[in-house]
């Protein structure tokens, strides 16, 4: 239904966005991590990621998440910012509706 695409350059942030996304309540999901950052370690994330040099602008990095994207419907996250349970649903409804 829905691919989010998150880019980063804080290491320490990847915990909240795995977080974030997972206490989502719509079902069918996808989420795609940018890393603009060639110094972080990635291993282990357990989703789809990319790595990106940091000289990449963060437009160009979302731009190359979409390309990614599985979903006809793609949004983004904030890697510092709180999302409530039902976020990804109003997400979605408002594309749908428009």
């Amino acid at each position: 239904m829905i691919t989010v695409i998150v880019c980063t350059n804080r290491q320490a942030f990847l915990p909240k966005i795995i977080e974030n996304f997972e206490r989502q309540t719509l079902e069918e999901k996808e989420l795609i991590i940018v890393v603009n950052s060639t110094f972080i370690k990635v291993d282990g994330i357990g989703y789809s990621f990319i790595q990106i040099p940091e000289e990449v602008s963060l437009g160009a990095c979302l731009n190359q998440g979409t390309r990614l994207a599985k979903y006809d419907f793609v949004t983004k996250m904030d890697d510092d910012d709180y999302y409530g349970p039902d976020y990804l649903n109003e997400v979605y409804e408002a594309l749908v509706l428009t």
